[in-house]
């Protein structure tokens, strides 16, 4: 039973995680000297005053902040001034300026009108003043914006590496990171130097991101790149994710998400810069090199996003039922690319209507040796297959609310033809189901945080990173799928059931759910984020800083 263990083994490593224990500041100095090399940046002691009146629970849990920074050490520090500087006249960001301990638009006037930017106020107005003069570059569409050939990444990442210094009496406080620089890469005259690929497949950009050695640079079919991607993250019987990092890989899913994602198929906006700069993003590829912030949907007190407790219910009152609503927003609908967008895949699959359509193989489970007897799949040892049309008439609820992104008449038509569009469902009554799937829109799902909060079973297929990653335990806490969703039924049926043909293991289930409900009630409320953040933004200003060596805690 490889679901059986993938739980033992999220469950394990989640009870690892949640028995650690609260380091005193100099513990933490410490470890992190010993971890990245460098002294921490100035004012760390403020910020674990702060992380620790905010009652967080795992100060080491950040490496998300290094990972995302580590190329800019490469650079020099006026170098990446002279380029927010230069890209702040761009309609694509919007420039935040943080003086004297205060988040204030360009001019001095405060931020109120612009979501993002607001949120970034708010937390900063919660840091005592404790902040370094910044510029900040914040990206204003959901899609990434910096992807660099590997090459440069490799070359900064090891520049940062070799200049690795650990001060002996640092002064802690910052100096320059606000200072005007000049750098002839950044020049008022030279254009920017956007690759715009927008309706396309921003699979087509990737390659130069990757290793040479990665399977997006594999000559074979994409079958035969299917095949030796299953290998690295699928187990053997019944295709279920056991390496998250492989199964978010675009070097090592690409090939395959080109056919069954909508941003690797063509996503509707798809501009970036091969420079490195610093942009502040709330979602991005692993290839991308944009800076994670906490996202602001998580912030904002919008239904559509949050949990209600006042509507708690228990697991075991929840409908069975596989629920999904949204648009169809996950990249451009065109006759040569709508049957390659993830969403329109979900509601197929689960639509009773579609099943000789999608195949009988998108409905094999994992069955005992009985069952198999009558129902066993060929040359798949363990699984079975039974007509799923009346199983999905009972239990298949997913469907499109509305249109988004489906390119003239014609193909708007087309869609209206193929799916049977409903009206919404309020989210309260989404979250009193049993189990819950999320799927990306133009890119990350903002639901993800509600669901996981609601002591549903979140069943979760994503290609796109976000500042928590590295949070919550696949298994543990919520069920991951693959970007095909080839193993999705197996998934559901194993904990719902399947009439005779398949037991059921509703008290997982809700235990699971549980589990997920209280590690996020502990490691992803907003006073996490506003932890997070005020850690990167200390860090983002070290970089920024001609005397980064030199400055530190």
């Amino acid at each position: 039973d490889p679901i059986q263990q993938l739980v033992v083994r999220g469950m394990l490593i989640y009870h690892k995680l949640a028995r650690v224990e609260q380091p005193t500041l100099n513990e933490l100095t410490t470890w992190y000297i010993k971890q990245y090399g460098r002294v921490p940046p100035p004012n760390f002691d403020k910020w674990y005053e702060y992380a620790k009146e905010k009652n967080i629970v795992d100060y080491r849990a950040f490496e998300q902040i290094y990972n995302d920074l580590k190329p800019f050490w490469g650079l020099s520090p006026n170098t990446i001034r002279a380029s927010i500087q230069h890209l702040q006249q761009s309609p694509d960001f919007e420039l935040v300026e943080i003086r004297d301990g205060k988040a204030v638009w360009p001019g001095g006037h405060e931020i109120s009108f612009i979501h993002r930017a607001n949120i970034l106020r708010q937390a900063v107005d919660t840091y005592g003043g404790n902040v370094p003069d910044l510029d900040i570059l914040l990206n204003t569409l959901d899609e990434p914006k910096v992807l660099c050939p590997l090459r440069d990444i490799a070359m900064y990442k090891k520049l940062e590496e070799e200049t690795r210094f650990v001060h002996p009496s640092p002064k802690n406080e910052f100096t320059t990171t606000v200072k005007p620089a000049t750098d002839p890469l950044y020049g008022p005259m030279i254009p920017f130097k956007w690759i715009e690929h927008h309706r396309r497949p921003a699979y087509d950009l990737l390659h130069g991101s990757c290793p040479a050695d990665s399977l997006i640079a594999f000559p074979g079919t994409t079958e035969e790149i299917r095949k030796m991607s299953e290998e690295l993250y699928l187990t053997e019987k019944g295709k279920f994710i056991f390496n998250t990092s492989a199964s978010l890989d675009s070097c090592t899913i690409g090939p395959v998400a080109r056919y069954n994602h909508g941003f690797f198929a063509a996503a509707i906006s798809n501009k970036v810069l091969p420079d490195l700069v610093p942009v502040f993003t709330e979602s991005k590829l692993n290839v991308h090199n944009d800076i994670l912030s906490a996202p602001h949907m998580h912030f904002i007190d919008d239904s559509e996003f949050l949990f209600d407790p006042a509507t708690e219910q228990s697991f075991e009152s929840k409908s069975d039922i596989a629920v999904w609503r949204g648009y169809t927003s996950e990249g451009d609908a065109r006759p040569d690319t709508w049957k390659y967008l993830q969403r329109h895949k979900l509601v197929d699959l689960f639509n009773a209507s579609k099943v000789e359509e999608n195949g009988m193989n998108k409905y094999h489970f994992m069955c005992d040796k009985e069952e198999r007897r009558n129902h066993g799949v060929e040359d798949e040892p363990g699984m079975c297959v039974v007509d799923p049309t009346s199983y999905l008439e009972e239990y298949g609820d997913m469907a499109f609310v509305g249109q988004f992104g489906c390119e003239g008449e014609e193909m708007c038509d087309l869609e209206r033809q193929h799916y049977a569009f409903v009206d919404r469902l309020p989210f309260n009554e989404i979250l009193q189901h049993k189990y819950l799937f999320d799927v990306d829109g133009v890119t990350f799902s903002g639901r993800f945080m509600a669901f996981l909060n609601s002591n549903s079973l979140p069943f979760k297929s994503s290609v796109f990173n976000v500042w928590y990653q590295n949070r919550l335990v696949p298994w543990a806490h919520y069920i991951p799928i693959d970007v095909t969703m080839d193993e999705a039924f197996a998934a559901y049926v194993y904990f719902n059931g399947f009439k005779e043909h398949a037991p059921s293991r509703v008290a997982l289930a809700a235990k699971l759910g549980k589990v997920g409900q209280e590690w996020t009630r502990r490691v992803l409320r907003k006073e996490d984020m506003q932890v997070y953040n005020y850690l990167l933004l200390l860090e983002y200003g070290r970089v920024l800083d001609d005397n980064r060596d030199q400055i530190g805690y």
